[in-house]
């Protein structure tokens, strides 16, 4: 049977004539992961994963069967036609949540001799790319306070470029993290991950400096502001 180069995998020149969709000959930037699938290895009733773990969102399935029998791959509810020997075929599947999904061969008798497996799907890293600059003043309006040039900020890793401009010693804390004690006239940038949307306290750890008025509340958005 002859075959071809698409993507730098070999598929034999029959899938598109049995219909395999020619959109999904080339994966999109919407598919960012791509697994490949071996059916009937390294024995008749295996599969060969090429990963274990994968992030979640849309997962593109290079499915070939390198067995001698019809064989095809389901996961998280869809599935692949049954592949001749040799054939080919893409599965574009959306797994929008992290955890463990199983996959088999749906050909009776073939998952209880052992063409399936278990496919664990990871969270979603904070995206470094949503970064964003937050500029923070401390000792202004007046000495025990904050100014914030933002008041929210989308999810994702925050730079904080903390200034003392007032006549005290201060320091900056969020989310667990904080700066220094900054002298007055002192600067420095700190950088905090929030992977969850929410409101986040900030405040300075001085004594009695919150108390009197050095705090305030950062709200953390799910999108862009």
């Amino acid at each position: 049977m002859s075959r071809r180069l698409i993507g730098g995998v070999a598929l034999p020149a029959v899938v598109l004539i049995l219909g395999a969709e020619p959109a999904m000959a080339q994966p999109s930037r919407s598919s960012p992961s791509i697994v490949e699938v071996t059916a009937g290895k390294p024995s008749e009733f295996r599969f060969t994963v090429a990963r274990q773990k994968v992030p979640q969102g849309v997962v593109t399935f290079q499915v070939t069967n390198e067995g001698e029998l019809p064989h095809d791959f389901k996961i998280a509810g869809k599935k692949t036609k049954l592949l001749s020997p040799g054939e080919s075929q893409r599965l574009v599947v959306h797994l929008a949540k992290a955890g463990r999904y199983p996959y088999l061969c749906t050909v009776t008798g073939r998952a209880v001799a052992g063409m399936r497996g278990t496919l664990q799907i990871t969270a979603a890293p904070v995206a470094e790319a949503r970064s964003t600059t937050d500029i923070v003043t401390a000792g202004r309006p007046s000495e025990l306070r904050f100014t914030l040039s933002k008041k929210a900020v989308p999810r994702g890793t925050v730079a904080f470029k903390v200034t003392n401009k007032g006549s005290l010693p201060h320091d900056f804390k969020i989310a667990g993290e904080k700066t220094r004690l900054l002298a007055p006239g002192k600067s420095e940038t700190l950088r905090v991950s929030f992977e969850k949307a929410g409101r986040y306290p900030f405040r300075c750890t001085v004594p009695g400096h919150a108390t009197a008025g050095m705090k305030g509340t950062l709200v953390v958005t799910a999108g862009q502001v």
